[in-house]
């Protein structure tokens, strides 16, 4: 799914090496699989004011690609209240929330479903008798173990994933050549599944007013005449 673009020839302390600039191909499927879903949307039928997303651990990169659903999801349900389920820095966590994508998180992160692991597996049922039932429960992972898991400790009426060919949702649908898609439509699937057209610009990572203010408060005050800006937890 990468294509190299350019690549610059380089050394440093003494060892010479090559730099490569690539481009992810934006490989979707075939709007045969999801083109139906659109005709008769289910999301239509469905009274949706509470959302639980679970998308595990998240950097900049996860958030470009994971933004489109949570964009689809407030396209189609404006008024909702959207928890993110997983782990995100707080400079991710705050981009989100201020930019009125998400409305809370549960913050957990579990490195292998291990034994070890137990206490996060009680803070998810915890959570989740907190939380109560929640409308729609929307499962990116694609794992056997996380499902079950939060099959077991949160409570929802409708549930989405695609994870055990679908085993633990209300709805199945095929997946050709998963391997091939870029991680951002095998994520935009599940929005898909539903009937819900994903909103255009496909990526869109709304900058709250208040961060651009800051920028340019900056800018004015140190008066840089080229800046080169590096962004933390990209991938």
């Amino acid at each position: 799914m990468l294509t190299a673009v350019k690549s610059w020839p380089t050394s440093v302390s003494g060892k010479d090496f090559e730099v490569v600039l690539y481009r992810a191909r934006p490989d979707d499927y075939p709007k045969e699989l999801y083109e139906p879903w659109y005709k008769d949307p289910l999301y239509r039928y469905l009274d949706v004011k509470s959302i639980l997303v679970y998308v595990g651990g998240a950097g900049m990169g996860d958030t470009v690609m994971i933004n489109p659903l949570f964009n689809a999801l407030k396209k189609a349900w404006p008024e909702s209240h959207i928890t993110w389920i997983g782990e995100c820095k707080n400079s991710i966590r705050c981009l989100m929330e201020e930019s009125g994508l998400i409305d809370d998180i549960f913050c957990t992160h579990v490195r292998k479903h291990r034994p070890s692991a137990i206490p996060e597996y009680i803070r998810w049922y915890k959570e989740g008798r907190r939380m109560g039932e929640a409308d729609l429960f929307i499962d990116t992972q694609r794992q056997f173990v996380p499902s079950l898991l939060f099959s077991l400790c949160f409570k929802y009426k409708h549930r989405i994933g695609y994870s055990s060919k679908c085993f633990f949702s209300d709805w199945k649908f095929k997946e050709p050549d998963r391997h091939k898609v870029h991680d951002t439509f095998q994520t935009l699937i599940l929005a898909r599944r539903l009937g819900i057209e994903p909103p255009d610009p496909l990526h869109r990572i709304l900058i709250p007013e208040n961060f651009e203010q800051i920028a340019g408060d900056l800018w004015e005050r140190y008066g840089f005449g080229e800046a080169v800006a590096m962004f933390p937890y990209s991938a």
